[in-house]
Parts: structure tokens; sequence; C-alpha cells
């Protein structure tokens, strides 16, 4: 029987300490206190002096949070705290602890820890999918659910993914990941509803392919999705981390060199090809062929009309509004002052503070006058760039996170759009991956090039961009279905108007999170207006 119960363990924790975590979407609030909505005790069957608790959490103008805690007793708390509670790989791989737990009279302590990446979690966990088990909380359920065959075996061994994610995302032994929602939402998560029906209703495999979800129902019969576990994908990494170092590798060699420039020739990195981003724009192009196939609730396809484009042109003029906004008052302020050239770029749009809030009306982009140029809406992936893919040892591509921008509510993220916002999406990141490479060459040698360097940059991302673009309309071409307009400067507006929307949002998260790349959607914003005349681009 465990020493400590769910709310002694919970008591010790420091909501100042799980507000600073990668997955606390809340961190502009001054989050003091929290209370326990729910939760449920799971007592180990493998150790005697440890336990496992499911809690949900209410943080005080935040909203609920999943927070799993792994109570480990009869620890050596003075040697952890020596160390600064650093946990060795025998207890957990990346387990965070939370903090310690004291007996009042008897003096027995244990150590709180990071529920998500410890071994007992994820073994607890995996285990209760494949036997379709419910767990009573103390005033809901959780369920676990099984969606494919998955081997039963000796336990689960943990390998650690990382936590610059909005949820946590382990890899465990026996091909599988298993990803904890941290934020509770009611509905399923899209992440698992777009994941099991690519799974069960079609035939794409260029992803990760969900085998098991988690889900905690409340007293009321809500149903909220805490987790889902799917394939392991055999890949050689992400490919903004693939293409982010083969960029850096290339300015530095192109800079050593002085003029082997030819971003196609033989000693690039081949992530960095045409090819590549050909496959990859064709691979996008496929899921969308496969999610247009689902016959399903919140499915399906059809012709955008007057509501869908309202839809659109509200929340690009939103989006518009507050980033000018937010860039007035980041030049009013100063805290542009320590880079010319993005101080120079905010200024830029702001000049041009009309011609963007008439974009987003769409006129400019003949949104409004001619709906059957529009194309399709249909549910697509919602938040698609190159981290959101693995490469695969052979070059292939898979596509992961089906959940939406983080952000967005639950409505946004399930309602039918123009797969053309996925295409926007894309070639922001290429965007983002050219300019990540610029700024971190100004601390390299490649400074003393910058001219050279911008311009390396500036033609892998137009090879890469048209090269994603044509793979895509390749593939697409060859549906049974019209996704996008078949006018070239038709989609070519709706694919640049939904980058603009998407580049007005980064201004605003960028001035939140990262003010030293604010200069990256700034640049976008500038050279899609600036591309703009006679409404196409």
């Amino acid at each position: 029987m465990a020493q400590f119960s769910p709310e002694e363990a919970y008591s010790a924790v420091k909501p100042s300490t799980l507000a600073v975590e990668r997955w606390f979407r809340h961190k502009l609030m001054d989050v003091t206190e929290f209370e326990i909505v729910d939760y449920a005790q799971l007592e180990s069957g493998r150790s005697s002096g440890e336990s496992l608790v499911l809690g949900i959490l209410r943080f005080e103008g935040a909203g609920d949070y999943f927070v799993p805690l792994v109570i480990e007793e009869d620890i050596d708390i003075e040697g952890l705290r020596s160390e600064g509670c650093a946990l060795s790989g025998a207890v957990a791989q990346r387990a965070k602890a939370y903090g310690v737990v004291e007996g009042e009279c008897d003096g027995k302590r244990a150590i709180l820890l990071d529920g998500a990446f410890h071994p007992r979690y994820i073994n607890t966990v995996l285990d209760l999918i494949e036997s379709d088990a419910i767990v009573r909380a103390r005033r809901g359920q959780f369920r676990f659910r099984k969606v494919g065959g998955v081997r039963s075996g000796q336990g689960w061994r943990i390998e650690e993914v990382g936590d610059a994610y909005t949820n946590s995302v382990v890899i465990a032994e026996r091909r599988s990941a298993f990803k904890t929602f941290r934020l509770m939402s009611p509905g399923i998560n899209p992440d698992v509803e777009v994941g099991v029906l690519l799974a069960t209703m079609t035939d794409f495999c260029e992803t990760a392919r969900v085998q098991g979800e988690v889900s905690y129902v409340d007293c009321r019969g809500v149903e909220y999705s805490v987790g889902v576990q799917t394939e392991e994908v055999p890949n050689i990494g992400d490919a903004w981390e693939l293409v982010g170092a083969a960029l850096e590798n290339l300015t530095r060699s192109i800079v050593a060199g002085r003029g082997a420039g030819d971003i196609e020739c033989s000693n690039v990195d081949p992530i960095l090809s045409s090819d590549a981003s050909w496959q990859l724009g064709a691979t996008v192009g496929r899921l969308h062929q496969a999610l247009a196939s689902i016959k399903a609730p919140g499915f399906g396809i059809r012709k955008a009309g007057a509501g869908d484009v309202e839809l659109w042109r509200r929340k690009a003029k939103s989006r518009a509004a507050r980033a000018l906004s937010d860039i007035c008052h980041a030049l009013e302020c100063g805290s542009l002052d320590g880079s010319i050239d993005a101080t120079d770029a905010a200024r830029l749009v702001l000049d041009r503070k009309e011609t963007i809030l008439a974009a987003v009306e769409g006129g400019s982009w003949g949104l409004t006058s001619d709906l059957d140029k529009i194309g399709m809406v249909m549910r697509c992936h919602g938040d698609l760039h190159l981290g959101q893919t693995l490469v695969r040892p052979d070059g292939f591509y898979a596509i992961l996170d089906f959940e939406g921008e983080p952000l967005a509510s639950a409505e946004e993220r399930r309602a039918l759009t123009s797969p053309a916002r996925d295409l926007a999406c894309m070639l922001r990141s290429y965007s983002y991956a050219a300019n990540a490479a610029l700024i971190s060459g100004r601390t390299g040698r490649e400074a003393e090039y910058p001219g050279e360097v911008e311009s390396i940059l500036d033609d892998w991302e137009n090879c890469a961009r048209k090269a994603f673009l044509e793979g895509y309309y390749h593939e697409v071409s060859r549906g049974r279905v019209d996704l996008v307009p078949k006018m070239i400067d038709a989609r070519d507006a709706l694919v640049a108007y939904f980058e603009l929307e998407k580049a007005l949002y980064e201004v605003s998260y960028e001035l939140n999170n990262r003010p030293d790349w604010v200069i990256i959607p700034l640049k976008g914003i500038a050279r899609i207006i600036g591309n703009l005349g006679g409404g196409r681009l």
C-alpha cells in the first residue's frame, strides 16, 4: 500500500514548477494554485515502493491539465538534493522531479516524478491498452482501448524523444510510441480521431498508425483524450532537424569554398534537393486524398462556399489586427532595437498596413468574386510543417501529429477547410528553415559574407517551395476530385492568402516567445504583399 495519498503528493508540488514546463500552454498567466479535479491511483505490482497517480489538475484561469505522477518511496532524498534532483537512467529516462513529500510523524519520504516520461507510467498504460481496460477514478474513469494488434511482451523499454513538444512523447520497445496529452479539451483529440480513421478506413501508410488510445470520462459522461499509442516509424530524424543541419553545413562549405553555390550539386545533402521537396509534396497529396475518402461524421469533402470564405476572412482579419497592434507595441517599447533588420521590416509592414488589411478581406485574391475557383474543403492536417514529418531511411516521409494548431479551439481544429491551408503552412516552414540558418550563420564565419549566404538560402527556399507544390499538384491531379483549383493563378492566390494569414499569426507568436525570430514572419509578410499585384501572385 502506498505510504502517501494522492492529495499529499500533489500538495507537495509547486504550481510554479508545472507552469514553466514546455507542455503548459498558459505561461503568461500568473499561476499560483491548482486543485485536484479527479485521480486514479494504481499500486505497483512490480515495486512495493512505487505508485502511479493519474491526476487531473485545475489551474485557476488556465484550465485543466493531465499530470500523471510516479511516487518513488524510500528514496535517498538528501542524495538527490545534493545532485539537484538529477535522476539516473535506472530510475527514469527523463522524468523530472516535481517535488518531495515527507511524512509529518514517521519521517518517511518520497520523491514525486513527472509520470509522462517514467517507465512505470508507460508500462502500466500500454499494458492497460492491450487489455482494453477501464480504471475507476474518484469521480470518473479512465478508458484504455486497443486499436491495432499489439504484441504482448515483458514490459516496455522506454526511450526519450524530448520535451520540445506541447505534449509528452516517448518511444517504447515493441515498435510503439506513446504521446500524453496534457491540456484537457472536451471530445476526442483530433490527433486520435484522424489517426484512428486513417488506420481503420484508409490504406494510407505514410504515417505512424494508431495502435491504441486512452481517454478520461468525467462524471457527466464527457470524454477527453489523454493519450495515444502509435507504431514507431523507422526514421533518421524529422525533416526540420535534418534540413536545418544540412543548410548550416551548406552555407559553411560554400563560404569556405566561396563559389560552389549550386544547391543541386552532388555534394549537397539529399534532404535539400528538389527531389526531396517534390517527394514531400507528393506525400501530402496522398494524405489529403486519404482524408478526403474517409466516410465519418465531421469528415467528407464538398465545394467551398460563401460561409467558408467568411470564416477565413474573419480569422485572417483578427490575426492581422493583432499582428499590427503587436508590431506597433514592439516598436514603441523598443523590443526590436537589438535588430536593425527586424526594425526596418516591422516599419515596412506597418507602411503597408492598408494593403494588408485589404488583402485579408479576400478581394485582392479573388476569394469573394468567384467561388468556383476556390476548390474544396475537407479535414486537413491543420499544423503541417517540417517538424511534423519524419524522414525514413529510404528517403520517403511519414506525417505525424494531426492535433492542429495548439492554441486553436476544438471547433477550429475539426472544421473542414481548404487543403491550401496545409500547403501554406509547409511553405512557411521552408521559409523558417532558410531564415533560421541565416540567423545561425550570423555568429560564424558566414557572417563575413551575409549577402552571399542570404542569396544561397533564398535560392534553396525558392527551389524547395516550387518542387513541393509541383509534387503535391502532380499527386492530387490523379485523384477523382479536384481538391484545389485547376487554374494555376487561382490556386496560387489561395495558397498565398493562407500563407499571409499564417505569417500574421507567426508575428504575434514570435514577439511573445522568440523576439529574435520575428524577422522571419515579417520578411514573409513583406514578400507576399510585395508580390501582390492584379489580384494574383
